[in-house]
């Protein structure tokens, strides 16, 4: 997926060490933009105002771990544009998707593919209140018309018959075991919807198999797993919603 989004094989090889936080911001949005074939104009003003903004405030509030800001493209931005080949598979069939981010945190992956896919609709679920203001913030600098975010309890909010089998994507980044994923997000999702969710590869193995129980009981069913890098230190498990959730 990383070699699609950036269009060559080695940007993650271990035989060359790329310093991605020397790397000029203004190259890799266009390079990124070219090989997604994004055409909106906004995109680099929009990702660079993110990226400035989100640096500043973490600088005195915790939006994610100040250990990893230096390498906030590597780890975040780029990691969140990994789901993007995913969802252009889906673009043909519908011309306006909505879409959940469970657990956003700082806004990865939601409010970055918000940036990047103008004609996506994205709802951003997080429980910190603090992160759902520099959301707002974001939404209201770039000027975004795609996106909001909502300062919830993912549990809280499950029960919500306003919210139930209403969204045609969900991703989740970094947020729960995947059971747990799996009983938070299927009573969401419309018939046919897809969870993108993105995981660790020692995590998954173990807890795709506790995951059936749920994938049972909420009408869903194990899709496909795809690597994210050619390294394999990530996977996106795509999980199909084959029928509509009447009760929790």
């Amino acid at each position: 997926i990383t070699n699609f989004i950036f269009g060559r094989k080695e940007v993650f090889s271990k035989k060359k060490n790329y310093n991605f936080e020397k790397m000029k911001m203004k190259n890799l949005p266009y390079r990124i933009i070219k090989n997604l074939k994004l055409s909106n104009t906004n995109i680099f003003k929009n990702v660079s105002l993110f990226c400035e903004h989100f640096v500043l405030k973490n600088s005195y509030t915790n939006l994610i771990s100040k250990k990893t800001t230096p390498f906030l493209y590597k780890i975040h931005l780029f990691d969140s544009l990994t789901l993007i080949p995913c969802l252009k598979v889906f673009w043909p069939r519908k011309k306006r998707f909505v879409c959940l981010d469970m657990g956003t945190g700082g806004g990865f992956p939601g409010l970055v593919l918000a940036i990047f896919i103008p004609n996506f609709f994205f709802f951003l679920i997080d429980s910190v209140n603090k992160k759902t203001q520099f959301h707002e913030k974001i939404i209201e600098i770039n000027k975004m018309k795609n996106c909001l975010s909502i300062c919830f309890r993912a549990e809280k909010i499950n029960n919500n018959l306003m919210y139930r089998n209403s969204f045609d994507i969900i991703f989740s980044r970094a947020m729960a075991d995947l059971p747990l994923l799996v009983r938070l997000c299927l009573p969401f999702c419309n018939f046919d919807s897809k969870i993108l969710i993105m995981k660790k590869i020692q995590e998954s193995r173990e807890e795709i198999k506790n995951s059936a129980v749920f994938l049972n009981l909420f009408k869903g069913k194990l899709k496909s797993i795809l690597f994210i890098n050619p390294e394999k230190k990530g996977k996106i498990i795509i999980i199909i919603k084959i029928n509509l959730t009447n009760s929790i």
